[in-house]
């Protein structure tokens, strides 16, 4: 067995022992894409999103993923789903924050 197959052995591991881990999703991704694996790229990343849709990393690597095999809708539906997630003023709180910040009187 090489490296290569040895590091998505250990990775794939690392998944089974702790699924919660996103981190774990994207390294895998990363490298099922180092290995020309684009679809099983595109599930693993997926999947870590559905466990944590807050995990901003996911996105990006997903947005590079999609980008890279000129997938247009796909960067088109993950905007608009990265837009209803995330605030598109970084500076500004989330709503809920806001009114958690009005019911304390600040």
């Amino acid at each position: 067995m090489d490296n290569v197959g040895l590091v998505g052995l250990i990775l794939r591991r690392g998944i089974e022992c702790a699924p919660g881990d996103t981190e774990l999703y994207r390294a895998l991704a990363e490298h099922e894409i180092s290995r020309g694996k684009i679809d099983s790229a595109r599930e693993l990343l997926e999947k870590g999103i559905e466990i944590n849709p807050l995990y901003a990393p996911l996105y990006h690597s997903l947005a590079e993923l999609e980008a890279r095999v000129f997938n247009i809708e796909g960067l088109s539906k993950l905007a608009k789903r990265t837009a209803e997630i995330f605030s598109s003023d970084a500076m500004s709180p989330p709503q809920s924050s806001t009114k958690r910040m009005q019911a304390w009187g600040t």
